[in-house]
């Protein structure tokens, strides 16, 4: 089997786990699998809340909000039915300056696992391993007591395979740069709205610039709202739609309006936080274009640890035979 078989192998995986939409058509996937077990728990329906240092995934403007320093880790096991050796890693921390603003900085891992280079006859040539990262520098101000805008740059590479001199095989990997955008409103303290623009910028190339793909440019929006609220019990249900945008640069280049014609994500969530110690979360997703429909759950609970040490956990569905995935998730207020 040539190394080429063997790409196009791991990216038709690729397209079966990601839970984004439209993945198939975009280049690093990566940028669009979300962190934050508490997101998944409450079926991806968070750009209204944003409230740790996973806000520069979800909303940026949600991090003029934070006060002192955040940080979040998340792990996940994309397809642990096929492979144990696909996983996906994030690293958020994030630091308020009083009347200055909240800088952040996000690390993106993702593996697709090794792979052996083999001959056409079949000989195994080399090991090697196919993964993509990403790395971001975020800022967010706060506009008054219940606005904030913020914004990101990041810088993304993807590595599919080396170049090969047994073999033939040219270099498969590309690199390209993306900004985000983020705005979250407050009216009170029940209820809040936002809306985000992610992965905006220029495709990338791989092989060549004729063989380039799209970034994963996306938009969503929802509202939150806290029916509950006190200092041993609050609740809160979100509802988010979210849009991919793939294919917005055939609306000018070739008048396309269909390019973006892709059925949006309705996500919605009900978290329940119980004396400030355990709370359970339910969701649901409905995602007809990545064939992923169903149930979220999951839970929280916080140590008292210096602001509060959340570990989190989700499970989801993921697309049609590919079963539920486990996500973790740990955030720190420091």
């Amino acid at each position: 089997m040539r190394c080429k078989a063997i790409i196009l192998l791991m990216m038709f995986l690729l397209m079966g786990f990601t839970e984004a939409m439209a993945v198939g058509e975009a280049a690093a996937p990566s940028l669009i699998i979300s962190p934050s077990a508490r997101a998944w728990g409450l079926g991806q329906s968070y750009v209204a809340i944003a409230d740790d240092a996973t806000a520069m995934y979800w909303n940026p403007g949600g991090l003029g909000f934070l006060e002192g320093s955040h940080i979040s880790l998340t792990h996940s096991q994309l397809i642990p039915m096929l492979a144990d050796d696909v996983y996906y890693e994030s690293l958020n921390f994030a630091y308020n300056m009083e009347n200055i603003g909240t800088l952040g900085i996000n690390a993106i891992y993702l593996t697709y696992g090794k792979w052996w280079e083999t001959t056409p006859a079949g000989e195994q040539v080399e090991e090697h391993t196919s993964y993509e990262f990403a790395i971001g520098g975020y800022y967010a101000l706060r506009l008054d007591d219940n606005n904030s805008l913020g914004v990101g740059l990041k810088i993304t590479r993807v590595f599919l395979a080396p170049a090969t001199a047994q073999t033939g095989f040219v270099e498969g990997a590309g690199w390209s740069f993306a900004a985000d955008f983020g705005f979250l409103g407050k009216v009170g303290d029940r209820f809040s709205y936002g809306v985000a623009l992610q992965n905006l910028g220029p495709d990338m190339s791989f092989v060549s610039k004729d063989e380039s793909a799209p970034l994963p440019r996306t938009v969503r929006g929802g509202i939150a709202v806290k029916p509950f609220l006190s200092d041993t019990y609050s609740s809160i249900i979100s509802v988010e739609v979210t849009k991919a945008l793939i294919g917005l640069d055939e609306i000018y280049t070739e008048g396309n309006f269909s390019a973006v014609n892709r059925d949006a994500t309705l996500n919605t969530g009900l978290e329940v936080m119980i004396a400030n110690f355990v709370a359970p979360r339910l969701g649901y997703i409905y995602d007809h274009d990545g064939k992923i429909e169903g149930f979220t759950f999951g839970f929280g609970i916080r140590a008292p640890i210096g602001g509060g040490l959340d570990f989190d956990y989700a499970s989801v569905p993921k697309a049609e035979e590919l079963g539920r995935e486990s996500k973790f998730s740990i955030n720190y207020k420091l």
